[in-house]
């Protein structure tokens, strides 16, 4: 629709104009294609940001061990 321009107003005026002439199916029409294409993206990002969190979570405890380390040599 926002390539082609498209006889509907707007979306609320497009959804009965599809029904009737593709039926429910038509209202998912694109929809395995761009599951395709959005699928692996969420995948790397949501692995990306576990690792990064435990990347994090890990130095903060060696600068504690760190810390703790040399508090304990200057007493």
């Amino acid at each position: 629709m926002q390539m082609k321009g498209t006889p509907y107003k707007s979306v609320l005026d497009a959804i009965p104009g599809i029904v009737e002439r593709d039926g429910l199916v038509g209202l998912y029409r694109g929809f395995l294609p761009n599951a395709l294409k959005t699928l692996p993206n969420s995948s790397i990002r949501l692995t990306t940001y576990d690792m990064v969190k435990r990347l994090i979570s890990t130095s903060q405890k060696e600068f504690q061990r760190i810390v703790e380390e040399n508090r304990s040599k200057h007493r």
